[in-house]
């Protein structure tokens, strides 16, 4: 009996222990006393989930004592489940703050569910640092709004979360009114760098905004790293004159990137790529019969004075990598507004470009190329597509056509 008893002991003790358990979090300070969200944080263990009490419900949880960190390796998995009878939790990054710091020592994974991410400031991440290899970020049904990312250097920016490394997957998120302000600043909501890995699907990018390069979107993670998008709404978003390139999306070197089923709206670049800028990687846009792929109404206004002509793109710019654009895709009345600027819908300077089925339609560009501009070097395959009602000026003095 006694072998038997101590038989059932160490099984429920061994039970217990891989059991998670609810943290609640019951105020909205960030004092570190019992209750607030870094304390619960502080002392949560491998496979917690953490919440927020009813009596909390709606209103904002501070973040202003520095970023909380969350070393996701020693814990193993984490959640932080901000639905709150019903209400989503706001969580504000105030007096100048980063909101979290999310890191792995060990392979570890953060969920984080129903919660609206404001007013974060850091140089990189203004809401979100998330680094190390084998961490993994996952973020669904939750919203990024006013965060900033300060840093002047050109490997700063991702005003709402940059992502040094890491695989971060995002669900159902909506990015609003983000921003990379340094002078060099580059991804008005997210940066991708070092070999990370971002998946999105069907999320919202509206109004972001920054200096260098990438308005919602800068990606710099390198031959390894890739960037994936499904589903996804970009509209509004825009570049400042630093150069100013890929008014939603820019890709710097050799990263990969895939598209699918997606819009591209109203973005705007001062220079190249209104809505999508491409290094020397490898881009794929695709699209489906029930949901297309759309690239309409983005601006390219780059003017260059010495070389008539490399300037544009005002739906997408490819600078020397792989382009390839597969049935289902619309490319529709882009402009490059400035004096020489040239490819209304598309401008290659060097590499490929491959479209399959595709519309390209009513673009305009003021130099050449109203429709797409190929300079030398580049090279042009066309399949089964529609290039009609595309539209070019004749612009006089050096370069003109």
């Amino acid at each position: 009996m006694k072998n038997i008893t101590q038989s059932l002991l160490f099984a429920l003790a061994i039970s217990i222990s891989s059991w998670s358990f609810a943290q609640v979090v019951t105020t909205t300070a960030d004092d570190g006393s019992p209750g607030s969200l870094r304390e619960v944080i502080a002392n949560a263990s491998g496979g917690d989930t953490i919440t927020f009490d009813p009596s909390i419900s709606g209103q904002q949880v501070q973040v202003n004592n520095g970023a909380i960190s969350i070393d996701v390796g020693l814990l193993g998995t984490l959640t932080i489940d901000g639905n709150n009878s019903g209400v989503d939790t706001e969580i504000a990054g105030t007096s100048g703050n980063r909101i979290f710091d999310v890191t792995s020592t060990l392979a570890g994974t953060v969920t984080m569910t129903s919660v609206d991410l404001v007013d974060g400031t850091a140089s990189q991440g203004g809401a979100i640092m998330v680094s190390g290899l084998t961490t993994t970020l996952s973020i669904v049904d939750s919203s990024f709004s006013n965060n900033t990312a300060t840093g002047s250097a050109s490997t700063d920016g991702g005003g709402a979360l940059y992502n040094d490394g890491a695989t971060v997957n995002l669900t159902n998120v909506s990015f609003d009114s983000n921003n990379a302000t340094g002078t060099s600043g580059n991804g008005g909501a997210l940066m991708n760098s070092n070999s990370g890995s971002i998946n999105i699907t069907n999320s919202t990018f509206d109004g972001n905004t920054s200096q260098r390069a990438g308005g919602a979107i800068e990606d710099n993670s390198g031959i390894v790293g890739d960037l994936i998008i499904t589903g996804s709404t970009f509209t509004n978003n825009s570049t400042s004159s630093n150069p100013g390139n890929g008014g939603a999306i820019h890709l710097t070197g050799e990263g990969s990137s895939t598209i699918t089923s997606s819009s591209f709206t109203d973005n705007t670049a001062s220079n190249e790529g209104g809505a999508l800028w491409n290094g020397s990687g490898i881009m794929t846009i695709n699209g489906t019969v029930a949901n297309i792929t759309l690239i309409e109404d983005n601006i390219a206004s780059g003017n260059d004075a010495v070389t008539p002509g490399a300037a544009g793109g005002g739906g997408i710019y490819n600078e020397g990598g792989n382009i390839t654009i597969n049935a289902n895709v619309t490319i529709n009345s882009n402009q490059a507004t400035g004096a020489q600027s040239t490819g209304g819908g598309i401008l290659s300077s060097g590499g490929s470009l491959t479209l399959t089925d595709v519309i390209v339609t009513a673009n305009e560009s003021n130099r050449a190329g109203g429709g797409i501009e190929l300079n030398s070097g580049s090279t042009l395959t066309v399949t089964n597509s529609n290039l009609s009602n595309n539209i070019t000026g004749v612009v006089t003095g050096t370069g003109a056509p």
